[in-house]
């Protein structure tokens, strides 16, 4: 309740006619709520300085955006957002922009209304919009950034990734004055404390960089440009029309929440220089890696909290396949007899292993190209990498046919979403069409004899899990009525598992040579987040868990006349 008289009163005195010494204070989430660690920034302020919007879950872990005026004690949630991240508002302060839970580039009338499509896809790495009501964002972590009028239309391309080996991705957009050009933060392949600020000036489509080892770089109305280095937050003064730093960079605010990951930096400041953002250090993905049996019982593999993802149980049950979610993304085998962690992908952005069939190579998808693509790694340790997909479309690997010659995975394509496909190992790397139709398909697991492929679609209006024969798409069964994702096959064949708002279902299949499934049965249901899980030989799931000891974060900073205080940190 202090924190809240204190936000109060403070907002009250900072409008004085003389008041402008720097006022500290606390915005506590409401009971319950907790903001998104590790999330594409979760926190924006209004233009004016009057609002605070803040994306925070429940104890259901569902997510949405929350508004919080400065001059009330009261949060509201902000109805269209219900899974939404990444908020950014308006010039005039009456809307707010924000990547949905599908991934689609939305806008919201403050005051009430329903939430409209500006741009579908968007990647959850950064939006502003600019005074001449253009939104510039990213389609994708790897599509550079890309210019949208805010009442929708044509996106167009602005940057383009790929100039030098180590220009990986655009993030993190800020607009300069006079909509001159824009900031981003360019990913190196490394970590995000080694990766740039640059500029971009729109009249000479030229880059510049400003800022090496930084992220989240932003142009502050009193002339300086503010960043974060290992969750320290940097100031340094700006010519914005030259694209030239001014002095020496200033660290200003120690523990601002920054996402190894992404690089997302989780601070925003307003025109009249009101700071806001989420305490915090350099802080990675929290997850234990563990056994879980079939009536919810977890024991952990290993101690180490790490930030696993996308376990795969190699076929004779000795290895996990992973992915570390770190300041870098790359494969890594876990060995159960050996407790031992083998980095065998230094791609930086390498994603989802799935063995083979005989355990000799993995498949994963990877931006390395320049664009995701998927890759075959022979003899798993030291063996050499094939990419067998090419094009710019986005794509995801999901499972190899149980004969090793091909590789399922999911394209996104411009005029049907994303379909399924089957690509040869060797030889033609022709895709093979599994999938194809309106709608999204995607998810997919092939059952262990390679006859039935089981998908997730969202022909319905949400995403439900369906099994169809891979020679003979007409044989085809819905699964599940309640939403389902993430389905897996039991070695056995005969039982398939997915995922049902945090619920594991069974379903078993009878037998013969028909599709006869059964209905759906729930094993358990956990309210710790999962990032994918595996099924042994033996029935058990190995599973990349949300670590539960990590404590929530409840709370967001605000510094009134921050840029006050900014000058005192420079004459220091």
């Amino acid at each position: 309740m202090l924190a809240l008289v204190t936000a109060y009163l403070g907002w009250q005195i900072g409008y004085g006619e003389h008041a402008t010494s720097p006022v500290h204070l606390t915005v506590t989430l409401p009971p319950g709520k907790a903001l998104l660690n590790n999330s594409t920034e979760p926190v924006a302020i209004s233009p004016d300085g009057s609002a605070v919007v803040y994306a925070a879950y429940g104890e259901d872990r569902k997510k949405q955006l929350y508004l919080r005026k400065l001059n009330s004690f009261e949060s509201a949630p902000i109805a269209g957002t219900e899974g939404a991240q990444g908020p950014f508002f308006s010039p005039n302060g009456e809307w707010l922009g924000f990547i949905s839970e599908d991934f689609k580039l939305k806008k919201v009338l403050l005051r009430g209304g329903s939430a409209v499509v500006v741009a579908d896809p968007a990647g959850g790495v950064g939006g502003v919009w600019t005074n001449d009501d253009t939104i510039y964002y990213a389609k994708s972590f790897t599509s550079g950034v890309y210019a949208v009028p805010a009442g929708g239309g044509q996106p167009r391309q602005v940057t383009q990734p790929g100039s030098t080996p180590d220009d990986r991705a655009h993030l993190w957009p800020s607009v300069l004055p006079g909509n001159s050009g824009l900031t981003f933060t360019v990913w190196t392949g490394r970590t995000f404390n080694e990766a740039r600020i640059e500029g971009l000036s729109f009249p000479s489509g030229k880059r510049k960089v400003l800022i090496e080892g930084a992220t989240g770089g932003r142009y502050l109305s009193n002339g300086y440009l503010a960043y974060v280095r290992n969750g320290t937050l940097f100031a340094v003064g700006f010519d914005p029309k030259q694209l030239e730093v001014r002095g020496t960079p200033v660290p200003v605010i120690e523990g601002v929440m920054t996402g190894a990951a992404s690089g997302d930096a989780d601070f925003a400041v307003s025109n009249n220089g009101i700071l806001a953002y989420q305490p915090g250090t350099l802080t990675s993905y929290q997850r234990n890696l563990v056994w879980m049996d079939r009536s919810g019982k977890t024991t952990n593999i290993t101690p180490e909290v790490k930030p696993y993802a996308s376990p795969a149980l190699s076929p004779d049950g000795k290895r996990i396949a992973l992915t570390l979610q770190g300041s870098t993304y790359d494969v890594w085998v876990y060995d159960l007899e050996r407790d031992a962690l083998t980095k065998v992908t230094f791609g930086g952005d390498d994603y989802a292993p799935r063995w083979s069939p005989d355990g000799k190579m993995l498949s994963y998808y990877s931006s390395k190209s320049g664009h995701m693509q998927v890759y075959v790694k022979h003899g798993i340790l030291q063996g050499e990498e094939t990419m067998v997909t090419d094009g710019p479309e986005s794509k995801v690997v999901y499972d190899w046919t149980p004969d090793g010659r091909e590789i399922i995975f999911a394209r996104k394509n411009k005029d049907t979403g994303w379909d399924l496909y089957a690509v040869a190992v060797e030889g033609d790397h022709k895709p093979r069409p599994l999938v194809v139709a309106p709608f999204d398909q995607a998810d997919a697991s092939i059952s262990p004899d390679g006859k039935w492929l089981a998908y997730v679609s969202n022909e319905s209006g949400q995403e439900e899990l369906f099994v169809q024969a891979i020679n003979d798409p007409n044989m085809r069964a819905q699964i599940s009525s309640e939403g389902g994702t993430d389905p897996r096959w039991a070695r056995s064949g005969n039982e398939l598992l997915f995922l049902s708002k945090r619920r594991l279902m069974s379903v078993k299949f009878a037998p013969g040579g028909g599709l006869n499934p059964g209905k759906p049965v729930q094993l358990f249901e956990d309210k710790a987040p999962w990032l994918s899980y595996d099924v042994a030989p033996d029935g058990r799931l190995v599973v990349a868990r949300d670590a539960s000891d990590k404590a929530p974060a409840t709370q967001i900073n605000v510094v009134l006349h921050w840029f006050e205080e900014l000058k005192q940190d420079q004459r220091k």
